[in-house]
């Protein structure tokens, strides 16, 4: 099952392969991995699906794992290596679970909770705190900052190119697909950062670092009032995308800000196409949300 494993999950892109690897490894590989596929039971399957119970690994993650070595025995079924796809007969092994809007999380209101991320993101390393920020007070996903160059950069606006994109990510290499400014706070802590610099990348650690960072800037912000149901579903860099949303819909309305600031034409569509909106409308909206960040006027860090 190994061998057929580790090539099913090497097809994967390298993010997703680690993941996988790691998920497959950690509850599969030692009860099933050194066994012919073809002598795989039922009750070798249970066994992984008891472990991870045991361990209180959410039903989503369990059913992660379940269709990770559905899509392995579905394979080798294809392949006649296998007589069915027994995975298909294995009942409650995990299932999908809703996560509850931000508003259902918080017990204070959304704009409180995310001026002090904001005011807890500035007091952070340099190198850090540019990542951050940009994720924070520019909704951008995580892996596209991280790819950021110096080269992408040009009177404090940052021009994306096409592959640092999940929608363009194939498109010719170097293509420009939007651009958007970056804020005083974000080009302060970039321009000590050119200082030291000796590449073009401009986030040299792990990525992984960078993640972590966030979540550790999170838990360490005593005074947000959370609910219970927090404890289950606590806040990540991704929600900023929320974020911006929820702040600047109201003035400027959901499709423009899906458009003009998540690059999107449809905010609760992210899978959408990018959409060429004037710079003057992506930085309108953006100042605003800006403006709403900072409780006081902006001074020099």
């Amino acid at each position: 099952v190994d061998e057929l494993a580790y090539f099913h999950i090497q097809k994967k892109v390298l993010a997703q392969a680690k993941i996988l690897k790691y998920s497959y490894d950690k509850w599969s590989h030692n009860i099933i991995g050194h066994l012919l596929i073809s002598n795989v039971t039922l009750e070798d399957i249970y066994k992984i699906k008891k472990l991870m119970e045991k361990e209180n690994m959410s039903p989503s993650t369990i059913k992660k794992q379940r269709n990770l070595l559905s899509s392995i025995f579905e394979r080798a079924f294809l392949e006649g290596k296998i007589e069915r796809n027994i995975i298909k007969l294995v009942d409650g092994m995990g299932y999908n679970v809703g996560k509850p809007k931000l508003t259902q999380r918080l017990k204070e209101p959304l704009i409180d909770v995310i001026r002090k991320i904001y005011k807890q993101a500035v007091q952070y390393d340099l190198e850090f705190r540019a990542f951050m920020l940009i994720s924070i007070m520019n909704a951008r996903r995580a892996g596209e900052i991280y790819l950021l160059e110096w080269d992408d950069i040009e009177n404090n606006i940052v021009n994306v190119r096409a592959e640092t994109t999940k929608t363009f990510k194939k498109a010719h290499k170097g293509t420009i697909v939007e651009t958007y400014p970056l804020s005083k706070e974000t080009t302060q802590a970039l321009q000590f950062l050119r200082e030291k610099s000796t590449t073009n990348r401009i986030f040299t650690h792990p990525y992984r670092h960078y993640q972590d960072a966030y979540k550790n800037m999170i838990e360490s912000i005593e005074n947000i009032v959370y609910k219970k149901l927090a404890q289950d579903y606590p806040i990540r860099s991704h929600d900023n995308r929320n974020f911006i949303i929820s702040i600047c819909s109201k003035k400027f309305g959901e499709t423009l800000v899906g458009s003009a600031v998540l690059s999107h034409s449809d905010s609760s569509n992210m899978n959408s196409l990018y959409n060429s909106t004037p710079y003057a409308y992506v930085e309108k909206i953006y100042k605003y949300y800006w403006k709403n960040l900072r409780k006081d006027k902006f001074k020099t860090l």
